[in-house]
């Protein structure tokens, strides 16, 4: 446990991912690895931190006239070595966030690119040196680009290689360090603003009442309750957020 960083606390290791993608954010760092299982906080934070650095998404950058060095991309799902390869291609200068995209940590070759561009040198050489019918991209690029790795693995589940490359945080939690992490964010006003602080605070005072019958602790767990608090009668509320949470 003390290896996957349990021995740290929750809030400790949540501003290690602060400091670590304000790093990237700042260029100080080419990249960055946060593990754990999903509907904890990981995408939030790291995203948070990079609109506290002025980065938007590509979508709103363009129309905000933002230059590639304040523009992040979120690459979510499945990819092939050659997609993500591209994918580096027309981001090389940008910050890219691969979220739950561990099918990358599956394949060999998509490895192999991904350890090129998490490799600590400020400028790092990208190859594919395979022919690709009608393709328009070059053998090989230098990327100068920020990764964030966000990925639902356990952080000793990851090819040792792309580990050594990268600075790496594993928010791997058990129950109560969750509902910890859950009250740090419902004292957080950017958490959810468009609900009250009241609201907020009776779904995780709801979900730590009724802890045993919850049958996937996460952040998702928190969102929808709160949801239900604040839009279904109080008479009623609770028998659904009861309902939910034990599905």
């Amino acid at each position: 446990q003390e290896a996957e960083g349990l021995a740290f606390s929750v809030a400790d290791r949540f501003s290690f991912v602060e400091a670590l993608t304000d790093m990237v954010a700042k260029g100080k760092s080419p990249s960055a690895i946060v593990t754990g299982e999903g509907g904890i906080g990981k995408t939030y934070t790291i995203t948070k931190v990079l609109k506290d650095n002025g980065f938007l998404p590509a979508d709103d950058a363009e129309s905000a006239h933002l230059p590639p060095s304040k523009v992040y991309v979120m690459v979510k799902g499945y990819s092939t070595p050659y997609a993500l390869y591209r994918t580096l291609y027309e981001n090389q200068d940008r910050v890219i966030v691969f979220d739950d995209c561990d099918s990358i940590l599956s394949d060999a070759t998509a490895i192999n690119l991904l350890k090129a561009a998490l490799d600590s040198y400020a400028k790092r050489t990208v190859s594919w040196q395979t022919e690709v019918k009608g393709s328009d991209l070059p053998n090989s690029f230098v990327f100068t680009g920020g990764v964030v790795f966000i990925s639902n693995k356990s952080l000793t589940s990851l090819d040792q290689a792309v580990r050594s490359r990268a600075l790496c945080v594993d928010l791997s939690m058990n129950a109560d360090q969750k509902l910890e992490r859950m009250g740090h964010l419902v004292e957080d006003p950017t958490f959810q603003p468009e609900l009250s602080a009241k609201v907020n605070a009776d779904a995780l005072a709801m979900i730590r009442d009724n802890l045993s019958k919850v049958k996937n602790l996460n952040l998702r767990t928190l969102i929808q309750v709160a949801k239900i608090r604040a839009n279904v009668p109080s008479k009623q509320w609770e028998k659904l957020a009861l309902y939910t949470m034990s599905q």
